[in-house]
């Protein structure tokens, strides 16, 4: 029974199901590309009030991270799209197998801290309306920014140093791009992965269903 659902696992997906996955790939990270930039060009070069708007600067903070993500995303679509076989093999390298799931990953975390920074001043402007003055609300938002960004690298380095090259188990000469298995690196991926899931999951869920 465990050997049939394996092989199961392992089998190869049809070809009409690959190539709708690559079409619904392409079809959101065109969408995405369009949808952030447009976000950026309507705030950035609409009127002056519009510019100060704290919520619209960070829809400005999360249309980048987002533009981060589908951007470095369009490697594995390449990828994916030229590979016809099953799981799909990594071409790049080790150097940008690192660089790429960085800077996706950093993008996640971006994105991620940024709607909960807007759930939160949406929350309070709105249950507990304090009037601050434009100076000191383009300072809370730098620092806001800084924290932000500090924390997805933070977050993301290790990606740095733990990301590696596994061979394929049907196709030894290629490899995929992954976390290390190696036993000396075991317990930090799993103190790494609990700690992006409270980060980056759990806190974000409670905090915005409260």
């Amino acid at each position: 029974m465990n050997h049939s659902i394996m092989s199961n696992f392992h089998d190869k997906p049809s070809e009409w199901f690959r190539i709708f996955i690559i079409i619904l790939f392409i079809i959101i990270v065109f969408i995405g590309l369009i949808g952030n930039t447009l976000v950026l060009l309507s705030v950035l070069t609409n009127h002056i009030k519009i510019r100060r708007s704290s919520t619209n600067l960070l829809l400005v903070n999360m249309s980048c991270a987002d533009l981060i993500i589908l951007s470095f995303n369009i490697f594995d679509i390449i990828q994916f799209s030229f590979d016809h076989s099953w799981p799909t093999a990594w071409y790049l390298g080790l150097f940008l197998c690192k660089i790429i799931r960085f800077f996706q990953v950093l993008g996640c975390y971006v994105s991620v801290q940024t709607l909960l920074v807007i759930s939160i001043e949406r929350y309070i402007s709105i249950i507990h309306a304090v009037k601050i003055s434009h100076s000191n609300r383009r300072k809370r938002l730098l620092l806001i920014f800084i924290v932000i960004w500090s924390i997805g690298i933070i977050m993301a380095l290790p990606n740095l140093i733990l990301l590696t090259l596994h061979p394929l188990y049907n196709r030894s000469e290629y490899y995929i791009c992954g976390l290390s298995d190696h036993y000396t690196h075991s317990y930090f991926v799993l103190f790494y992965k609990y700690t992006e899931s409270i980060l980056f999951y759990f806190i974000p869920i409670f905090v915005q269903v409260s």
